[in-house]
This record gives structure tokens, sequence and C-alpha cells, in this order.
């Protein structure tokens, strides 16, 4: 389950002075430690000078060398109560590449408990191409310096933002320190944008609005300026990749021949780098690479005009989730960038990459049995990145498949120890190369029994023999095994795909994680539980009689038809026209698009640990100090243990494990819900609780009507 933060607000008003923020969360992951400041470890840098970007008058005031809290000291505000002028924005100009080691800021008057300050880097001397640096909130002394440790970022610019006018909080003064160096041969920017102050819509967010989202139908060009967050910049950009920024393996490469040359350019525009870009002067360091991105299913070229019908969808648009999960989350999902970091030969597709965005009401009790589910009482945040490709051959062999999650939840105690469903406690984001199962076996499910079976006996659509596994090492702990299932085509025959009927499939293929993010002693520090299940896959395992053994991997909408080509009777093909279409026509209704995951336990044991640590690429935490070694992934996760899964969790008299939900939401959208049977008890469906993803009809920019893409089953 996931966890966010409402902090109690203080109603006093502080003096004067400025500015900005926040609203809610009381412990947003830090990325490092604020406090009274000691030496620094590299050197001053004196050649700062600040400018004033937006709904900001005194912006020189930051870098003058006075200290204050009085507003004749810091940087301020010409209208500070005027909800529409935030956020505040002024930019800091280093006069020169420096790779910065920390900053520092001096505190003025602020509403304590409540502040928010928010720190962006750019490795170029103009432009809109801001990175994510720090973000930090009430952890502030009124009147004191607050240091923050930095990762070693090479920059030219840095950029300061205060978000909304609900609470008062003021600098003083803006140091920095680092190192001068020459610039990186990896630097890009950006194409400049002007920076819209319009927060998204959500409703269900309830999070101070870190993100600006501006998505439209395809009457337009898609835009998306988020500042603040590890990958700022309009989206889609001005350009792919130039030659000074190595790709990520397959970038561009994606099957594409619907498309005009045009189309295929604007498609490859929606990129990002990896999460600490720039870290490194190495080009090919995994961090510096180009990696493809969530897009909308469709799209209008904004130079041409033209209708850009892409053919696949990668599921909900990451922002949809509340602006501080997605920042949490790093910003945009580079595809590919944990398997990059593993170096190996396991490389995945384009379309498989599935993006889901949710909020779900927690549970006592699973709900994959008979137990009555009782309502926890708070309420979670989930945006996942899973590649679950649906539609080839290469999940029957390859056990390790990316997989990136953020999670919030508000299950943190106030200060009686009293849950009171608005402070977060349960918050992580992490990145790896899972193992889902061994390499070369699946579980096959409905033929003659549900068994663990070997690849090599099956046979591909056209009579060809399966590729093995491309990578065989790490797999999973055998003592908790988590694998990739498939049903024969028998299961499906007298189903339905309407997801309202009582015939409704079940899935074709299921995926059951039990991720661990583990210290280097092998303790668990994260573990999480969910199933991600396809119920439309375009290709299933047949060719068995009698209950015999299936020896051959067909295309589902073959299902639906006769050797004289007539139609079938069967549920699961009431969607399929009256002639075969062919698998990879829009015209399949079998196209990986209808999708369900069970959110299930989450367990954080981080009590006193680092907010932010490294692992390898599959999961296992390492002994490196910041910033991480190139093939480490930097993860992070609230320094806070919750009890969900020691069957200690209570509520109302309640007690028992937290592993189900009882509802979920695609903010603004569809509600999947468990039906009540009164005082707080829910009924549970045998299967776990299931929050069904219906992307079959895109709706990526959030207005509850489908864009009109037509998808293709090679999705």
């Amino acid at each position: 389950m996931n966890d966010s933060n409402k902090p109690d607000r203080t109603t006093t008003r502080q003096p004067a002075a400025l500015l900005a923020v926040v609203a809610v969360i009381a412990s947003i992951l830090a990325v490092a430690t604020v406090g009274t400041v000691g030496a620094q470890s590299s050197d001053q840098i004196y050649s700062l000078s600040a400018s004033n970007v937006s709904n900001s008058a005194t912006a020189w005031r930051l870098t003058d060398g006075t200290l204050g809290t009085d507003d004749n000291a810091s940087w301020e505000n010409p209208n500070p109560w005027n909800a529409g002028n935030y956020p505040m924005i002024a930019e800091i100009s280093l006069g020169g590449t420096f790779q910065l080691s920390s900053l520092r800021y001096y505190v003025g008057n602020l509403t304590q408990g409540n502040d928010d300050v928010l720190f962006e880097y750019s490795t170029t001397a103009s432009g809109d191409d801001f990175q994510w640096l720090t973000r930090q909130n009430s952890r502030h002394q009124w009147g004191e310096w607050a240091s923050v440790q930095l990762n070693g970022q090479w920059a030219q610019r840095v950029r300061v933002i205060f978000l909304e006018q609900n609470d008062r909080f003021n600098i003083g003064e803006l140091q920095l320190f680092g190192t001068e160096v020459g610039q990186p041969t990896t630097s890009t920017a950006a194409p400049t944008t002007t920076t819209s102050t319009t927060a998204p819509t959500s409703t269900t967010s309830t999070s101070v609005p870190v993100a600006t989202t501006t998505t439209t139908a395809p009457t337009t060009t898609t835009t998306t300026t988020v500042p603040g967050t590890g990958q700022t910049g309009d989206l889609p950009r001005s350009a792919v990749p130039g030659p000074n920024i190595v790709r990520a393996h397959g970038f561009g490469t994606w099957p594409s021949s619907h498309l005009s040359d045009s189309c295929r350019d604007l498609h490859d525009r929606y990129w990002v780098q990896g999460q600490n870009a720039g870290i490194s002067a190495d080009p090919t360091h995994p961090d510096n690479r180009a990696y493809h991105t969530w897009h909308p299913a469709i799209d209008v070229h904004p130079e041409t005009g033209e209708v850009c019908d892409y053919g696949h969808e990668h599921g909900t648009s990451p922002l949809l989730a509340p602006a501080d999960v997605f920042e949490l989350s790093g910003g945009w999902p580079a595809f590919g960038y944990a398997a990059a970091q593993a170096g190996t030969d396991r490389h995945e597709d384009h379309f498989g990459h599935k993006v889901t965005v949710a909020r779900f009401a927690a549970a006592i009790g699973n709900g994959a049995g008979d137990e009555t589910l009782y309502d926890a009482g708070f309420e979670c945040n989930w945006l996942s990145k899973l590649h679950q490709g649906s539609h080839s051959l290469d999940a029957f062999a390859n056990h390790l498949h990316e997989y990136f999650l953020t999670i919030q939840c508000f299950d943190g105690k106030n200060a009686q120890g009293v849950r009171t469903g608005n402070i977060v406690g349960t918050e992580f984001s992490v990145k790896l190369l899972y193992t889902y199962g061994r390499p070369n076996r699946f579980i096959e499910e409905n033929c003659a029994e549900a068994r663990d079976f070997d690849v090599s006996v099956l046979r591909g659509p056209n009579g060809e023999t399966l590729d093995r596994a491309s990578v065989e090492a790490p797999v999973t702990n055998a003592a908790v095994p988590n694998d990739r299932a498939f049903v024969c085509s028998n299961a499906l025959q007298w189903r339905s795909l309407d997801q309202r009927s009582e015939h409704a499939v079940a899935y074709t293929d299921i995926w059951t994680d039990f991720v661990e993010i583990s210290n280097p002693n092998g303790d668990g520090v994260i573990q999480i539980q969910p199933y991600y299940l396809v119920k439309n896959a375009s290709r299933i395992i047949e060719g068995f009689e009698n209950g015999g053994d299936p020896s051959q991997v067909m295309r589902t909408i073959d299902l639906c038809y006769g050797a004289d080509g007539q139609k079938l009777n069967l549920r699961y093909c009431e969607e399929a026209p009256a002639t075969n279409p062919g698998w990879n026509s829009p015209l399949s209704p079998f196209n990986g698009a209808l999708r369900a995951v069970h959110f299930k336990a989450v367990t954080l044991n981080n009590e006193g640990g680092a907010a932010v640590f490294c692992t390898n690429a599959f999961g296992r935490q390492v002994d490196d100090e910041l910033p991480c070694d190139r093939g480490n992934i930097e993860q992070r996760a609230a320094s806070y243990t919750n009890d969900f899964n020691n069957g200690r969790f209570s509520r109302n008299g309640r007690s028992g494990n937290v592993a189900g939900s009882i509802w979920a939401e695609i903010p603004g959208g569809e509600r999947t819900t468990t039906r009540s049977l009164g005082g707080g008890a829910y009924e549970s469906n045998g299967i776990g609780f299931e929050f069904i993803i219906d992307n079959r009809n895109p709706d990526d920019n959030g207005d509850g009507q489908p864009d009109g893409a037509n998808l293709r089953g090679q999705n």
C-alpha cells in the first residue's frame, strides 16, 4: 500500500516577508539533510548573480551578502497574497560551470513546519532545460542557515522555486559550493519555454502542485511543462537527441511502417535522460543517455498539423499522478534506464512499457480468499511503470523485466500516535530490473493443470523455435517465487471482454511480484507484492488436445474464426469483426490494452535509515556514497517503518495485514469498488482486489473523452 502526508497547519502568520509555499506534505522525501551549517566540502562560489524570472521582485538580495529575517533583507514577491502570483521563481547564474557539492540558505520568516522550497539546476547558460536538484520542506528554523548536500551535479545555473501563497516563508541569502570545471560534453538545452503557473487538474490529488500540466486532445499539440522535477521542459521536445547525446539501446528503432517520417520524428522527440544526467562527463554513462518516455497514443504535429496515430499506448499519463508523487518518481520515466544500468544483454522493446496511476483505499485483509475486508482508514497514491510485453514472444523465456514504483500512503501518525489518514508515512520510489520467476520457464494455467513449463516445448505462430532468455541471472528467491503465468485458450472461449459481465475474462497473462529492495546485509528495506494482469493479449498458448501439453503460440484473434473463415459464436470474440482483420490490425480487440493490477501488501522497514541510497540494478543495496557509482541506481525511501504485513495493523478493533484495497481510481477517471457489507466491512471477491486499467480507447489528456487513437496488436 502507499502513503502520503498532510501535516497540521500552523495558522499564525509571521510578519511580512515573502513567499511561497506548501500546503500539504510534512515529509516529502528529501535528498539531503538540513540543519545548522558547518564547514563546506568545497569552495564557495562567489560569482553568483540572481535575476527575477516570474512573480519575483528582489532576487538580487539572494546573493547580496546581507543576512536578515525582514522584508528589506529578503527575496520578495511583489504581491505575495495573490494566489495567482505563484510559483515564485528566481534564477541564479554561477558565472561558469561548477560541480556542485552543497548549498545553504538563510531562512527568514516562516510558518513553522509548513515551508517548501525547490531547487533545480541547468548545465547550460540559457534555456529552460532545468532538472530536479533537491526539494526541502518542513525542516527549517527561523533565522538559521539550512544546509543541503548535493550529488556533484554539473551546473551553470540554479533555479529557486516557491509554489503557493498558503504559508509564509522567505530566504535572505543563498550560497552555493562546488569546484569549477569545464563544460560537460553531454550538456544539452531543451527548447526555451515560458513557465506556466497552472497546476495539474486531479480530483484526487491531496498534495502541493509542483508540476504544470497542459495536455490536449488531438486537435493541437500535447504540451507538458513540469518545473521542479527530475525531467523538466516541454515534451515533445523541439528535436530528437542531438549528436552529442548517446541514444539508449533500441532508441528510435520501434516498428513504425504505418507512419510518415515526420510522425516518427515527433514520436522520438518524447525523450529524457537518466535521473542524474550531467553527473558524469562521459556521454556513455547511463544517466546521460537519451531514453524514450511516455507519450500520448495520438498526437498532432506542431509544425505540419499532421495527425500522428502511433498505434501503441503506454498506459496512464504520469502527469495525472499528484505533482509531488510525479516529482518523487524522478519525473518522466526513462524507459530502459534500469536495464542500461545493469549493463547486460537484456533489452526490452518500446511497446511494452506501461504506466499505471491510481489512488486507492487500503484494506485490512488480502481479498484473495473468503475473508472479509475492512477499511484500513487511509489512502495511497500509486505510480508504477512495468515492462509487460503482451504481443511478442519475449516474456515466455525472459524473466527479467524493468519495474518502477513510486508509492505514497497517508498512514503516518500524529504526535499522539494516532493515524488520522492525512499524514504521509509510507513513501518510496524505486527502479530496478526485476526477476519474474525463472529464465526459460513459466507457469501454464487452465491447460491440463497449472504447472511449471519449459519454453523449449513451444513454437511460435509460424512454427519457429522461441529464443532462449538473453540473460539468466539473477533468479527469484525459491522460497517466495513470483512467476509469469499464461493461460491456454480454453480459459477464454466462454469469457467476455466486457468487464461488467459475470463472465468477464480474468486474464491471459498474470505477473506476480515479490519485489524486495535490500540493504548490504540482505535485510529487506522494501517489499511489495502486486499482481499485474493482461486480459486481451494478442498472443496465447495453444495446440494441445485432450488435456495434453500446449505446443504453440498463436495469435488470439485467430481463435475467433473457423477453418472456413466464419466468425465463431464465442463470448471472447463478441467484439471481433465479421472477418479476421489480422492480429496487428486496429480492428482486432486483442491488443494488450485491457489490464489490471492488484496492489497487495507493501512493507517499508526503514526507521532511521537513509532517505536516499544506492542499489545495483537488481535492487540489492550497496555501500556507495552518493552519487551512486555507474551501474547502480539511486533509490528513495522515507525513514519510516510501517506495520502492514505483521498482522498487527489495527483500526476500529480490527487487526491483521494491510494487503488489500476497497476502491481505486484513476485521478478524475473511473473508480473500481468492492461491495460494502456495512460497518466498515467489504466483500472479498476471492481473487484479490482488481483495479481495471482499460486503455483500449486512450484518454491521455484526462478530459473524460477518448482521444481517437487506433491501437494495434503490436502494442
